[in-house]
């Protein structure tokens, strides 16, 4: 539904377009055929129908998009209108405005207007039954006088009713003589289809109704089905036969004007403006005729069509691959990997998140640039940057972090550097340098206060964020997703000792014979292996009781518990005086522990190593 109502906004865009050159049209050409009119009418319908780009030699409109989905969770779609300070300002909102309440409302305001416009399409569908009912009502008592005709007292003015076997309306008071006349116009409209062909315009207009171009269009196509169909009526009769069809026309107009949306009714409209047509009608030559119907033709397929530069961006593409390749030879710098020390700190403005999705994440600081599998809790990628000069994050040398949204580029630029940047290939582990070019609308952007926002396969919004940054040393970083629907987050070390690698969360059945316990903590590594310590440890940890709803202890800090069989296992105790914990299936309460991890600390039961 997302794609569709994007398609539909910018199919939108080339349809007014195209109702825009139709309207020049009848203002320049008034003198032309009146049934070319809705000829044009139904190019824009097939468009209207088919909400899909058309490419041609003659397209007059831009070959890309006006308006794309880019199936982001935060800002589905991206607006290209061809002016850069409009497409970065737009694109910014859409980004800023859905990506800050994503953590907080169900909903983003691209999918609000989906549910405004499909209610929009519900409201003129409904008025278009209760038109009918009521229409249909208003003849249920008329008297039938000859095939397919009736006469009603209810009625103003002649119109035609209903679609697989349209009835002819005509009011009472109208005088037998002038019967011929009226059922001639009515009968060409069933000749000519417009009964079916005013109730798919209405059909499209409800589709497209928050586009004020297909109300002017549907109003002027109804006028001109009824210029129309009054010229082929006219165009074998006599003067006199005229000039009676026109003393009809203004006999049979009401004082109140019928309202022209009324889909299934063909009222008599703009009466004085059709009579002084018919008056001053003179048929057209053929060769005039099919001229005109081609140029017209013509013009509307050059400005409702996009231009076919598929060969120019064949070889465009080819020259960019060409330069490319050149360019990665001379180019090219193989990543090579950071070495950690664990003791050291984060920089001054800590540890960055640049991207998030279900499978991974990226991360960089000053020590490196880092690809991380989430699912399976390995680095993908990690690179040194200072061999390239993109180590620094302050100053005139700082480099700005940018990724591309579907997580397959790292684009790293130093700020003092105004000409090059450096493009990382996160599957081929190869920095790039090219000249500072980056496309915003490319970008990904669902970062929010140190926040990265993502959506599941399955539709959940979820986010990650770096734990334990800046005031602690890399042997604590972590990170921690959050997810709305639970009532605990686990934490993940970043950065951990080969003998953790291995470690998964314990459950309360998974703890007992605890050989020994761990921690890092505020920049020292804590150990215990006395025997009495971890036997009420491990009584309270196996004891715990699952707590409900929402706790306030702290939970960031990863605690390593080792079982006599080797096996090691991760809990995360409250970092204060609480005895609450996290372990691999919620967060519990410990009444059978004597006292908090962090109490015991505190009180020496733990050593540091």
């Amino acid at each position: 539904m997302r794609e569709l109502f994007a398609t539909i906004l910018d199919n939108a865009w080339v349809v007014s377009i195209m109702i825009l050159v139709i309207v020049l049209i009848r203002t320049f050409m008034k003198k032309m055929p009146k049934f070319i009119y809705p000829l044009l009418w139904g190019l824009v319908a097939v468009k209207l129908l088919l909400p899909y780009d058309i490419h041609s030699s003659f397209g007059m409109l831009p070959s890309d998009k006006t308006i794309e989905y880019s199936g982001k969770e935060n800002a589905p779609v991206i607006v290209k209108m061809g002016l850069r300070i409009v497409d970065e300002r737009v694109n910014n909102f859409l980004e800023n405005t859905d990506s800050s309440s994503a953590s907080s409302t169900k909903w983003n305001y691209y999918d609000i207007c989906i549910y405004i416009w499909l209610a929009g399409i519900m409201i003129l569908l409904i008025y278009m039954l209760v038109s009918y009912i009521m229409i249909h009502k208003a003849t249920s008592q008329s008297v039938l006088i000859e095939k397919r005709t009736s006469i009603c007292d209810e009625i103003d003015s002649p119109f035609l009713l209903g679609i697989i076997k349209p009835h002819i309306f005509l009011p009472s008071g109208i005088k037998k003589e002038n019967y011929k006349y009226i059922l001639a116009h009515e009968n060409m409209h069933i000749k000519r289809g417009d009964h079916i062909w005013k109730t798919l315009g209405f059909f499209l207009l409800s589709v497209y109704w928050f586009n004020p171009f297909c109300w002017i269009a549907y109003y002027l196509f109804c006028k001109d089905v009824e210029f129309a169909c009054d010229e082929k009526v006219i165009s074998r009769r006599d003067s006199l036969w005229r000039a009676n069809y026109c003393q009809t026309l203004l006999e049979c107009s009401s004082d109140s004007r019928k309202i022209i949306f009324i889909p299934l009714g063909f009222g008599e409209i703009e009466v004085k403006e059709r009579v002084k047509k018919v008056m001053t009608y003179k048929k057209a030559k053929i060769g005039l005729v099919v001229l005109l119907i081609i140029i017209c033709g013509i013009i509307v397929v050059c400005f409702g069509t996009r231009n076919d530069n598929s060969t120019a961006a064949e070889n465009t593409e080819q020259q960019k691959k060409t330069s490319d390749i050149e360019s990665t030879k001379s180019n090219e710098i193989v990543g090579q990997k950071p070495t950690i020390n664990l003791a050291d700190y984060p920089g001054a403005d800590g540890t960055k998140l640049y991207y998030a999705d279900e499978g991974k994440i990226i991360f960089a600081d000053y020590y490196g640039l880092f690809v991380y599998d989430t699912q399976n809790h390995k680095f993908i990628q990690s690179v040194d940057l200072k061999p390239i000069g993109c180590n620094k994050t302050q100053g005139d040398d700082a480099c700005e972090i940018m990724v591309k949204k579907d997580g397959s580029k790292v684009y790293l630029h130093v700020m003092s550097n105004k000409e090059n940047m450096y493009e990382y290939s996160v599957d081929d582990n190869t920095f790039v340098q090219k000249k500072y070019d980056v496309d915003e609308n490319d970008l990904y952007k669902g970062i929010t206060n140190e926040e990265c926002f993502f959506t599941t396969s399955t539709g959940k919004k979820k986010s990650y964020c770096i734990v334990n940054n800046y005031r602690s040393p890399l042997a604590e970083l972590g990170y921690v997703c959050y997810d709305s629907e639970t009532n605990y987050n686990l934490v993940f070390p970043l950065f951990v000792e080969d003998n953790f690698k291995n470690a998964s969360y314990f459950n309360s059945s998974d703890i007992y014979d605890i050989m020994r316990a761990e921690i890092n903590y505020e920049g020292k590594h804590y150990v215990c292996e006395d025997k009495e310590v971890l036997a009420d440890i491990q009584n309270g940890y196996a004891n715990a009781k699952k707590g409900y709803g929402m706790s306030a202890c702290p939970f960031t800090y990863v605690m390593y518990l080792t079982r006599a069989d080797g096996t090691v296992g991760m809990v995360i105790p409250a970092m204060d005086s609480c005895k609450a914990c996290i372990m691999g299936d919620g967060w519990y309460e410990q009444d059978s522990l004597s006292m908090s991890i962090y109490d015991m600390i505190n009180k020496g039961m733990f050593q540091v190593q």
